[in-house]
């Protein structure tokens, strides 16, 4: 929503809105303060420091963190996981590239932070763009691993939101939501 903005701004507004949590998402830019600066794993000392008293003074939470690379390797997840972990943030929205989630469910135990698993348009290159795709990974997983369901490109893809939240009961961790309204009417028959 407020992409075009820095993060200390993104803040400021969503005070002013009077909203209390935020997803920061991976390459925002930080602040004016810091020129160049972006929002990610990378930050210094003194921009985490920067950014903890910012959320303080606005009251906001930061709650989620993606949709974020979190790599294959467990020195990549670990990576995203120590950066969550330091920041206070409790779901990681991601699309894991690994088929196998073995080493995600026990970092999500280990760390106690959540995965949500983000659906971008159907593509070839996208995989978890239905809910089905997202369910079947997280079968026989714990509750840590579940879904951030974003009902603009469930939209996208031809698929009807309200079904899809249906579908994915029990699993919805986190949530995007777009304003699609010219690709709703086709799922509601709305006037134009």
């Amino acid at each position: 929503t407020f992409r075009k903005f820095t993060f200390a701004e993104t803040l400021k507004k969503l005070q002013e809105l009077g909203v209390a949590g935020v997803e920061a998402f991976p390459g925002q830019a930080l602040a004016a303060e810091f020129p160049g600066a972006r929002f990610d794993e990378g930050m210094t000392e003194d921009q985490i420091a920067f950014v903890k008293n910012a959320l303080k003074t606005t009251g906001v939470t930061l709650y989620g963190y993606g949709v974020v690379d979190i790599g294959q390797t467990e020195a990549s997840m670990r990576k995203v996981f120590d950066f969550a972990r330091k920041m206070g943030i409790r779901i990681i929205v991601c699309e894991p590239a690994d088929d196998d989630f073995t080493l995600l469910e026990k970092l999500v135990q280990e760390y106690n932070i959540k995965i949500a698993i983000h659906n971008h348009p159907e593509s070839p290159k996208q995989r978890y763009w239905s809910p089905e795709t997202v369910l079947d990974v997280c079968k026989g997983r714990g509750k840590r691993i579940g879904a951030c369901c974003d009902t603009g490109h469930w939209v996208r893809s031809g698929l009807d939101p309200v079904e899809c939240l249906k579908k994915m009961e029990g699993r919805i961790l986190a949530f995007h939501l777009k304003d699609a309204a010219e690709m709703a009417r086709l799922f509601r028959d709305l006037p134009e």
